[in-house]
């Protein structure tokens, strides 16, 4: 994933040590960017796990209300990305901070099958899990974080400068290779 991506400048994030554990990864990346000309900061993960069901726990669905948040909205959607038509579920999320102040995030999520395939439910991770053949060469999981509160348009703008840059295409690119012909 790149470091730097027009006025975005990332800092390289060590997975999360409980989800390192559950997930058990064989590449992952994590980048905190902040926009040198708007001070805006978007999070964006990518983690690819060998065996698919591994993935499930860390679906948003479990993994951020597992850890405080409330999922106030979430879905589907159809994004495009270079030749990739990606199919994927945007969330919004909040919860209480120690201190009582409320924090809330937009949270683009999408898996890469094995056969190359998009998706976003646990229940597509289940049917993955279910076929030995596609289980044997995992998944990978993006994800782009944005403070909520973002237009539409804003988040779009985000998701097309850091997810759709030349050097994260390339990357999902090889990850969608999966199984060998």
């Amino acid at each position: 994933m790149p470091a730097t991506v027009d006025d975005w400048v990332g800092e390289r994030h060590a997975l999360d040590e409980a989800a390192r554990e559950l997930l058990k990864p064989n590449a992952e990346a994590s980048l905190l960017y902040k926009n040198k000309k708007t001070g805006q900061e978007a999070y964006y993960a990518l983690v690819q796990v060998r065996k698919s069901r591994d993935m499930v726990g860390h679906s948003p669905t479990v993994c951020y209300p597992g850890n405080g948040w409330t999922i106030t909205r979430q879905s589907p959607q159809r994004w495009r990305l270079g030749e990739f038509e990606i199919l994927g579920v945007e969330y919004e999320l909040e919860r209480r901070s120690g201190k009582g102040q409320l924090q809330a995030w937009t949270i683009r999520n999408f898996y890469i099958f094995p056969d190359g395939q998009f998706g976003a439910t646990p229940a597509e991770l289940d049917r993955v899990a279910e076929d030995y053949r596609r289980m044997a060469y995992g998944v990978a999981q993006i994800q782009l974080v944005t403070t909520s509160g973002l237009s539409r348009a804003a988040r779009d703008e985000v998701f097309r400068t850091l997810v759709g840059s030349e050097k994260s295409l390339e990357m999902i690119r090889v990850l969608r290779a999966g199984i060998p012909k």
